[in-house]
């Protein structure tokens, strides 16, 4: 339970990030933005599989190129799922969801991966 409230509070600063860095996403208030962020957990983790499925050999094809298209389409679906959060266009949609990864990436998947690593290699000189 602890991991999701990290990662809803890291979402929740990398998309205000976002909205002070990409013109063209815009917010109401701090609720609207706490629900944007619920909002894309939620559509990330149900609506984006499928979508990613159903285009495995456009990945393949571009080599996962695609895969941040999508990520921006989830980023649009979201906002058009929350009222007081409003993204003006595709290219917003699409260095917003950039700005978001790599937040995300730096402050909760690396250090996971860092601390995982650790601990898997037991023929390593500690």
């Amino acid at each position: 339970m602890g991991g999701i409230l990290v990662r809803w509070a890291v979402t929740i600063i990398a998309v205000f990030v976002a909205t002070r860095l990409v013109p063209g996403i815009h917010y109401d208030d701090w609720v609207g933005l706490a629900l944007f962020a619920a909002v894309l957990g939620l559509v990330n983790a149900i609506v984006k599989p499928i979508l990613t499925l159903l285009t495995l050999p456009l990945v393949v094809l571009t080599l996962g190129l695609i895969l941040v298209l999508i990520n921006a389409l989830m980023f649009l679906l979201a906002s058009a799922l929350v009222p007081s959060f409003a993204v003006d266009n595709f290219w917003a949609a699409l260095f917003g969801s950039l700005v978001g990864q790599r937040h995300q990436l730096a402050v909760v998947d690396f250090p996971a991966q860092l601390s995982v690593s650790r601990y898997e290699h037991p023929h390593s000189p500690t």
